[in-house]
């Protein structure tokens, strides 16, 4: 049985592996930008928005059941979603999406049944892609917040239990996870669960898991790993994006508030970890928390979310040279407004899946539908 602990090295993708798709690594590594050099636009509001052409796909096949909090990663064609809350119980199944290369091929949904030992129910945990094997940590639980480590290895459709040592992430959901140099690092995320009476996002500390020796390093973001002084806040519940190895953090809950706030947390070659918060200008989103978000050619694209007392269908891009908002007008099969749903970009298409539909927390309800945002085809137009 293949283990991510082999001695062969292995060359993991130093970027959210939910948010890119696989021609972004066919280019050769790029070098890390220093904050000084990260120019941030101040001009006006841009004076014209654009438009993305949205479909509602209808897979064929059987599709998962409805749920929200539940991972989804990109591998070769296919799109991996595992876990989730569902309406009436926590899940852990596993099932796949085949994406079509023209458009004229069908989706295909299938459930599969790995062998192995299956881990326990989740949701808000955290999922990356090492090569052909998924990584999975953390989560909320049918009674307490996680913090085991996963491998799901894809050729075999084998699951197993990582044992890994040195000073670990406390128990967590709706973190953050990226990979950079062989390790998989972990920032933020929240405590609370239905056995543990400590609410609120964790410390801000970022928890570096080396890929083949699996011993985890903790980092502290002291004065000397600040810019200018500021100190980070704990995020949880936050999207994250990587972008010319530059990872990206939008939005999420500082203490028991959203917030609009965008950090930048940047890794050295030498293990080092600096984190920024970036100012912006042109037309932010609102404050919100569970939305989505992916990058493709040098923009963030950011949907849906909760507010304060609504969900929201919107989209907005940021361009991640300039830190220029602009809003995205939809078009077409409109996703509904939707929280706690995935994301992933697989031939110029933002695909979305499930979470909990509907702008009134009253009446909303969790789905399993898919939409996608076709981002190649954006048209510039003027605002009356």
């Amino acid at each position: 049985m293949s283990q991510i602990r082999a001695t062969s090295p292995r060359s993991p993708r130093p970027c959210f592996g939910d948010n890119l798709s696989p021609t972004q690594y066919s280019k050769p590594p790029l070098h890390l930008i220093p904050f000084e050099e990260l120019q941030l636009s101040r001009s006006a509001a841009l004076d014209s928005t654009n438009q993305a052409r949205c479909t509602k796909v209808e897979p064929n096949g059987c599709r998962p059941s409805s749920r929200t909090g539940h991972s989804a990663v990109l591998h070769e064609q296919q799109m991996l979603v595992f876990a989730g809350e569902g309406d009436s119980a926590i899940n852990n199944d596993l099932h796949t999406l085949l994406l079509p290369i023209d458009d004229d091929e069908d989706y295909v949904w299938e459930k599969l049944l790995p062998e192995g030992y299956i881990p326990c129910p989740r949701f808000g945990h955290s999922a990356i892609l090492n090569g052909d094997e998924m990584i999975v940590f953390g989560g909320g639980g049918l009674l307490n917040t996680l913090d085991d480590l996963w491998l799901y290895s894809i050729m075999e459709n084998y699951w197993e239990i990582l044992e890994d040592a040195g000073e670990r992430p406390s128990p967590r959901k709706y973190h953050s996870v990226a990979l950079s140099n062989n390790e998989m690092f972990i920032y933020g995320g929240d405590e609370s669960s239905l056995g543990n009476s400590r609410a609120g996002p964790v410390e801000t500390d970022v928890f570096a898991l080396n890929l083949d020796t699996l011993l985890w390093r903790r980092i502290e973001t002291t004065m000397d790993a600040q810019v200018g002084g500021w100190v980070p806040h704990p995020l949880t519940r936050h999207s994250t994006v990587c972008h010319e190895e530059q990872i990206f953090m939008f939005g999420g809950f500082v203490s028991i508030s959203r917030t609009t706030d965008l950090q930048v947390l940047r890794v050295t070659q030498k293990g080092n970890v600096y984190i920024q918060r970036l100012t912006y200008a042109g037309r932010p989103p609102s404050t919100r928390s569970d939305h989505s978000a992916v990058v493709h050619r040098g923009h963030m694209y950011v949907y849906g979310g909760e507010g304060d007392s609504t969900r929201w269908g919107d989209c907005y891009e940021l361009n991640l040279n300039t830190m220029v908002w602009r809003t995205i007008q939809l078009t077409g099969d409109l996703p509904p407004e939707c929280s706690g749903h995935s994301a992933i970009m697989f031939k110029g298409k933002m695909l979305l899946f499930g979470g909990i539909a509907g702008e009134s927390f009253v009446t909303a309800n969790r789905h399993s539908e898919v939409y996608a945002l076709t981002l190649d085809e954006i048209t510039k137009t003027t605002p009356n």
